[in-house]
């Protein structure tokens, strides 16, 4: 029969390396974000928003922000429990 290892002896990630990371993702969920809006997309849907004669924000823009919110608030709500600050 095993037993589960003690508490100490599991490793953890520093919490520096696990803010870095967060990071990392959210530069790069932005990244992609950016290129989804800033495309042209055949569903994109009907403008929303005018913002110039050229350009405005389409219902499409919508979702992929919502998405990438949703995306960004689990990373950032996973972080937490690795505190940036030292002790």
């Amino acid at each position: 029969m095993r037993t589960a290892p003690a508490s100490s002896s599991v490793p953890t990630a520093s919490p520096r390396l696990v803010w870095l990371a967060t990071a990392v993702a959210v530069v790069v969920l932005t990244g992609f974000f950016v290129l989804i809006v800033s495309g042209r997309v055949v569903t994109e849907g009907p403008v929303v928003m005018v913002l110039s004669r050229t350009h405005g924000i389409h219902l499409g823009d919508l979702f992929a922000l919502g998405g990438w919110c949703a995306a960004v608030g689990g990373l950032l709500a996973a972080a937490p429990g690795a505190p940036l600050r030292r002790r």
